[in-house]
Order: structure tokens, then C-alpha cells, then sequence
């Protein structure tokens, strides 16, 4: 579908753009129709231009706009925004209120703030805060701004309580939609994300398709449109990176959209009127800022891709440079990626099992139905339960060689990138299906952990992604977390 918009950077300004744009959103069945997922031919899934009745893009006259849809998580500061990212990676340690307090040899309390555990001196406000029990169950996440006691991606917990956060697991992982209650995926990829504990499937992560934003008048925005979710209207998050030297063929931007009317002087000016139902799609789609009637003709601030060209081929990928500060293990448009400190093979596919991939249920690690050949991230349990299937031992053997905490060399040194080698970004965090079962944690090696090392900002080693440099939202209207 498409809807006729302009743009205005600024939530309060007198006017917008004197341009017109056409936003491509779904229509008010979830169908795109101007654009489709398909294999890509460089490698795992891409987003191709398909011609309609509405637009036609061997003449493209009229910029067009793809909105960046996913499932959203607001918070209210830069820091827990930061430490929400880095539990998307997995990099946490997965503790107690219990073993916080033995390894402090403290006979205090952690107490709630927000997503937070905190000692009640720190808690914000004067108001009563709620004790949490012993046994209630934090992530310890590396502060952002640590720099002490760094080395290949993990820190020593004996640098203190400052350099180390502690979220309360079960509020993050619904605020993060990963609960059973909020996601159609259930808990099974929260809980391959804890099985980084034993430094199994730490290559694997939902980290790869987010964006983070700011909005002043809500907060600090995480996007996630990873297609674990299996949302079709995150279609936007499957453009991938082009080949290095080669120039992308969108732009990234931010921006409020306005909803244009058939009386407005811009669409009287370009001739244009609104498709039969274009209304009322940007009505099912699209909110408004936050505070502003469901009717206003404003979107929130999000990030768009825009096209380039005057002139689209169907069969060539639509492809977006996602910035400098995201990080690669591939090497694209002007960047180098980054290699690993150890080799992580790369997933395989029955053909069988590629050939009934359909957007929005692509073949990947993340899709119990729809895995690798080998290492295999999950498996079907008793009655249709998904458990997370035990890692290689191979590569977690490699990954604790590389990080310091076993004695048993790796395989060969992991293969110089060559300059064309790119994946497409659904299988470029390693994609996997699962029987990995953590249950609960041993008191003592707990705290033998937590005495050595904890394993932290694992994005250093480049195994994992950052978030998309220019951020973007557009989502459902029951997403706030």
C-alpha cells in the first residue's frame, strides 16, 4: 500500500517538507504490496521492489519511503538502554538476589527500581521500594562505561558492584517481548540467550536487527525486528548491507511523517490523490506521537529507508549501508568487518528446507521448524515443547580457548575474509532450531563464576552485531512494553 506523506524532522515546527513521499506500509491485511522478501543472491533472505497498481518502479517519479516496523521497547534513560542491548547479545550472567549479596559478603537487600536491583540507598525517589527475595533471579550485565579489567570480552568480577548492573530477569525478558505471554516465539529464545552461560550458541543472538532511537517527548526506543519475531510487518528489517565497493541502493533518515489529504495544495500541486484505503492503513499502522490523538495526521519519529534512484530493476536486492558503529563480521560498502577470535562454521541447509521458506517463516537458527543442517539451535520436546539444543562441543571448546578459560587449543585460525564475501544479515550472526536445559543455577558454581570470570560484552570478540546506526520504530498498536 501506498500512502502519500511529507516530512518534518521536528515534532513542533510550523510546516514540513515541500516534497511529496510515498510511504510504503502494509495494507489493513498485513500484505505488502510493493515489495517482497525473497532468496537473496548473495547469500540467506533479502527485500526485492515488486511492481502494483500503485507504483511502478522502473519510474520511480515520487521518492519512496520503507518504514522501519518492529517490536518496541521504550525506557527512560541512555543507560538502561545501553544494558538492554547488551542482554539482546546475551552477554549476561544469569545470578541471584542471593549470590549477589554472598559474593559481597553482604547481609543486605536488593531492592526494585524499575527494570533494576538495587541496594535501597540507591533507589530513586522516597517512596518504599519492593525487597526482592533471595531467590529472585538478576541479570549481572557489564555497565556500559566499564573499562576496567577487560580482556577478549570478559571482566573480572573483582573490579566491584560500579562496573556491573543488576536487571531483574523475568521484567526484562517480558519488557523485551520474550515471554511466553508477549511473544508469538514464547520463552525458547530467552532461553538460548541464558544458555550463553555455558558459552553455548554465543554466536547467536537478537541483537542483528536493532535500531535504537530517541524520542523527546516518550524516551530511548530499542526496535527489534529480528524475523525470530516472525512478524510480517518487519519486512523493512530484512535489507541487507550491500557487497563491499558496492553503493547501497536506499538511504536511511528520520523523520515525523504527515499524512497528506487530496485537498492538500502539495498533493493538488503533483496531481496525486490518495489510494482507495491508504487511510486506513496508515490508521492501522501508524502512530501518532505520543500524547497526540489517534487521529492526528502525525506519525511518531521514525527511521525510513529512502530510495536513490529514478529507476529500480526487479531483480536486483534493495540493499542500505547501516553505518559505522554497526558492527560486521562481513565486509561491506566501505566497511571491514570484523573477524572472530575463533571459527564458527557457517549454517548449512537441507534444500528441502529452504524451499519451504516464506517470509515471514525463513529457514534460520532462530526457527525450531526451519533448521541448519548441522548444530542445530533447537529441537521439538514432549508435546510440542521447543528445548534448546546442546552447542557443538567443538565450538564451545574454541570459544573458551579464545577467551582464556581453557587450556585445549582451538581448531586452525578462522580463514582471512576475502574482499566480495558477504552474508545476508538473517544468517549474518550465525543463524539455528533446540535441547539446552539450564535450570537452576548451583550456589557454588555460581559463585566460583562470579569469583573468576564473568563473561561480558562479548560484541567485542565480533562475533555479534551492534544496533543500526540510524534508528527507527513503526510498530503494532499493542507493543509498548
Amino acid at each position: 500500500m501506498l500512502v502519500y506523506v511529507a516530512l518534518q524532522p521536528e515534532l513542533h515546527q510550523s510546516g514540513s517538507s515541500q516534497r511529496v513521499y510515498a510511504l510504503i506500509i502494509p495494507d489493513v491485511n498485513n500484505d505488502w504490496g510493493e515489495v517482497v522478501v525473497d532468496k537473496s543472491p548473495l547469500a540467506g533472505w533479502g527485500v526485492f521492489p515488486q511492481n502494483s497498481a500503485l507504483l511502478d518502479w522502473s519510474d520511480v517519479s515520487t521518492p519512496v519511503l520503507l518504514p522501519y516496523l518492529g517490536a518496541e521497547t521504550v525506557v527512560h534513560d541512555v543507560h538502561l538502554q545501553k544494558c538492554l542491548l547488551i542482554v539482546l547479545h546475551g552477554d549476561f550472567e544469569l545470578v541471584t538476589v542471593q549470590d549477589v549479596c554472598r559474593m559481597n559478603r553482604s547481609s543486605g537487600a536488593l531492592y526494585r527500581d524499575g527494570l533494576c536491583a538495587v541496594p535501597l540507598p540507591n533507589a530513586r525517589g522516597g517512596e518504599m521500594r519492593e525487597r526482592l527475595s533471595p531467590e529472585t533471579q538478576l541479570l549481572q550485565v557489564a555497565h556500559p562505561g566499564a573499562t576496567n579489567s577487560f580482556k577478549g570480552g570478559v571482566q573480572s568480577v573483582d573490579a566491584g558492584n560500579h562496573e556491573v548492573c543488576y536487571l531483574i530477569a523475568r521484567d526484562v525478558q517480558i519488557a523485551l517481548n520474550l515471554s511466553n505471554s508477549r511473544s508469538k516465539s514464547g520463552d525458547y529464545l530467552w532461553r538460548l540467550l541464558c544458555a550463553h552461560g555455558k558459552h553455548h550458541h554465543s554466536d547467536r543472538h537478537l541483537a542483528t536487527h536493532v535500531s535504537v532511537l530517541t524520542r523527546k517527548e516518550e524516551g530511548h526506543v530499542l526496535i527489534n525486528a529480528h524475523p525470530a519475531f516472525k512478524d510480517k510487518l518487519s519486512l523493512t528489517g530484512m535489507v541487507n548491507e550491500p557487497t563491499f565497493n558496492e553503493r547501497p541502493t536506499l538511504k536511511m533518515r528520520q523523520a515525523y511523517c504527515r499524512l497528506l489529504f487530496n485537498d492538500d495544495p502539495m498533493m493538488r500541486e503533483s496531481g496525486l490523490r490518495q489510494p482507495a484505503g491508504a487511510v486506513a492503513a496508515w490508521r492501522e499502522h501508524v502512530l501518532p506521537p505520543v500524547g497526540m490523538s489517534p487521529d492526528s495526521p502525525l506519525s511518531e519519529r521514525m527511521v525510513l529507508y529512502e530510495s536513490m534512484r529514478k529507476k529500480y530493476d526487479l531483480g536486483v536486492e534493495l540493499s542500505v549501508d547501516y553505518g559505522k558503529s554497526y558492527r560486521r563480521n562481513y565486509n561491506s560498502h566501505t566497511h571491514r568487518g570484523q573477524l572472530p577470535l575463533y571459527r564458527i562454521p557457517p549454517d548449512q541447509f537441507h534444500p528441502e528446507t529452504l524451499e519451504q521458506g516464506r517470509f515471514p517463516e525463513v529457514p534460520g537458527w532462530f526457527n525450531p521448524a526451519l533448521q541448519p543442517r548441522e548444530r542445530p539451535a533447537f529441537r521439538w520436546g514432549a508435546r510440542g515443547a521447543i528445548v534448546v539444543c546442546d552447542d557443538v562441543e567443538e565450538v564451545v571448546q574454541r570459544r573458551k580457548y579464545a577467551l582464556g578459560l581453557s587450556t585445549i587449543p582451538r581448531s586452525p585460525t578462522p580463514t582471512k575474509m576475502t574482499t566480495p564475501t558477504k552474508t545476508s544479515k538473517a544468517s549474518r550472526a550465525s543463524l539455528d532450531r533446540g535441547s539446552y536445559d539450564k535450570g537452576s543455577p548451583d550456589p557454588v558454581s555460581t559463585e566460583a563464576r562470579l569469583k573468576t570470570k564473568a563473561r561480558f560484552a562479548r560484541a567485542t570478540l565480533g562475533e555479534s552485531n551492534g544496533a543500526i546506526t540510524a534508528v527507527f520504530s513503526q510498530k503494532k498498536k499493542t507493543r509498548r512494553a
